[in-house]
Parts: C-alpha cells; structure tokens; sequence
C-alpha cells in the first residue's frame, strides 16, 4: 500500500531527525518567477554526469 510505504518513510525520517519534502513537479521545475530563473545563470539548475570510460584514448580534452 503506497501510503504505507509513505507512512514508514516519515517515521524513519522522524526517528533520523531528517526533514521530509515531496517532490510533485515530474521533471519540471517549480516556479518560472517570470522568467527571471532561466534568465540569470546563477538560478539556474545545475547537476554532475558521471561517465564511466574504460578507453582513455576516447577523452578529448
């Protein structure tokens, strides 16, 4: 039971002293604020790709 699983996650968090935040925008972020998020580089989402390379003679630096 879905709500179950959400039940034993706030309370395993609660015993952790963690906070709990739901995530409801599927992919998409939250709040354009009229543009002003993408317009500015600093706002904007940023994140690591791992790639894993087992020939060394692929990289181009």
């Amino acid at each position: 039971d879905w709500m179950a699983c959400i039940e034993a996650c706030l309370e395993e968090a609660e015993k952790l002293d963690m906070q709990v935040w739901l995530y409801d925008e599927d992919r998409w972020p939250s709040g354009y604020a009229g543009g002003l998020v993408t317009r500015n580089p600093k706002y904007r989402r940023r994140s690591l790709v791992l790639l894993e390379i087992t020939d060394v003679r692929r990289l181009s630096w």
